[in-house]
């Protein structure tokens, strides 16, 4: 491949990365406005790590107990 094909790719690669970070902050901004609009779920959002956090830990303990099977 020459090395303009391959500047390419890295800057394409880089330029959609780019893009997703900055969507994905921009929709993470609108929901955090849309739901401190709302009384009740302003008041839930402390709890929800408390939520989160045991859900995420049952399923990484289960992922690394499972047997690895190598094909």
């Amino acid at each position: 491949m020459s090395g303009k094909v391959q500047f390419g790719i890295i800057a394409a690669s880089v330029c959609v990365t780019a893009a997703l970070v900055w969507c994905g902050a921009n929709l993470t901004a609108l929901l955090m406005h849309e739901l401190s609009q709302h009384p009740g779920a302003a008041k839930a959002m402390p709890l929800l790590p408390m939520v989160v956090l045991p859900v995420v830990a049952v399923i990484l303990y289960r992922r690394r107990s499972r047997p690895v099977i190598l094909a």
